[in-house]
């Protein structure tokens, strides 16, 4: 059996999704030996092998073309291999495939996209879930979204987990000098609602909090930007290399998190790997990934909440202690290992089952 894994993902800046896709194809590399990786050619890649598997430049196009047009004709020519698709998109019309839906957030938080991205998302979505052969997703918050929006109910659930960078070398960004600092880390997008951190940051400096407050993170085109206003106290960093996201979460305060939609939510688990404490928007998919007792809780756009959790770190040297164990208690539910050892079982499937013709793989 032959799995091509479709590797566009390479070309994105990392975000939850990039490192999903990285994460499962390294622990996939290490259980079987029929990967063969491709993405666009032409196009500065973050990696050129993934869990010691050289990634293989096809056709001549980019995006969406290439997924759409030169990834269907190279699997054509290959004789309709397994497609594993782990970031939302992949050749729309391509049946024996896996591919991984992270959430919907286009349909439940139109706003937070570009119109492009819309209509994109709008087209392709759909036409994935309706023709994908196995479709998977990283939460079961996700999976609810999916049954109800597209009507499949049929799709596996296939956590995120944290990478190994989290407990490797650090270093500190050079433009933080801050030496206690709260840690935001998201994208400018407006469901990241860093609006809300803002306003809770400035409530709990009045209120005689001493802690400053480090941003990661940078807009991209995709997304309608919503950030924060950067003063003396309010360290934007934009984005930042692994090393130096690990030294933010083990050094920070906490992790803010006051998202108000997420698909599954991987920096409060990261946080929780590095040690440390994570405040966090009570919406239903960060319920599920952090167990009641491994956060503190706020409603979202709740700044006068937020703000008051803030201060309660501060106060009680047993609230980030308490955090902390059940964070590490928490952070041990998801492995790499585990999550890739069930998609292994979904591509073994499309080899089990009837094969699809090669005239409705060409629809």
């Amino acid at each position: 059996m032959t799995v091509v894994v479709n590797c566009r993902f390479l070309t994105r800046p990392v975000t939850g999704v990039e490192r999903y896709a990285e994460g499962i194809v390294e622990a996939l590399a290490a259980i079987r030996s029929d990967l063969v990786l491709v993405a666009p050619p032409g196009t500065p890649l973050r990696r050129a092998e993934i869990g010691g598997i050289a990634v293989r430049p096809i056709g001549s196009a980019t995006g969406h073309a290439w997924e759409q047009f030169d990834l269907r004709r190279f699997l054509r020519r290959e004789g309709n291999p397994a497609l594993l698709s782990l970031a939302n998109t992949g050749p729309a019309r391509y049946r024996d495939q896996v591919v991984v839906i992270h959430d919907v957030l286009h349909r439940r938080f139109p706003q937070a996209h570009s119109r492009t991205f819309r209509w994109w998302y709008r087209v392709l979505t759909p036409s994935l879930i309706r023709r994908a052969r196995i479709v998977a997703t990283v939460s079961q918050f996700s999976k609810a979204e999916i049954a109800d929006l597209y009507g499949r109910f049929d799709v596996i659930v296939v956590p995120n987990a944290v990478g190994v960078w989290i407990a490797g070398i650090e270093r500190r960004p050079a433009s933080l000098t801050a030496d206690r600092f709260f840690l935001a880390v998201g994208s400018r997008s407006l469901h990241k609602g860093l609006a809300t951190a803002e306003d809770a940051f400035r409530r709990y400096r009045a209120h005689g909090g001493t802690a400053q407050m480090a941003v990661v993170g940078s807009s991209h085109r995709s997304f309608a930007g919503g950030g924060l206003v950067v003063s003396n106290d309010v360290h934007e960093l934009g984005r930042v290399a692994d090393d130096e996201l690990a030294w933010l979460y083990r050094h920070a305060q906490a992790l803010l998190f006051p998202s108000l939609y997420e698909g599954f939510g991987l920096p409060p688990l990261e946080a929780q790997a590095a040690g440390t404490p994570v405040i966090a928007s009570d919406i239903p998919a960060l319920r599920e990934v952090l167990s009641a007792s491994s956060a503190l809780w706020f409603p979202p756009t709740d700044a006068a909440a937020l703000s008051a959790a803030m201060l309660t770190m501060d106060a009680d040297a047993t609230v980030p202690d308490r955090l902390i164990a059940a964070g590490y208690d928490n952070t041990a539910r998801f492995t790499w290992a585990r999550s890739a050892s069930v998609l292994s079982t979904l591509l073994d499937r499309l080899a089990l089952d009837p094969p699809v013709s090669p005239a409705l793989q060409a629809e």
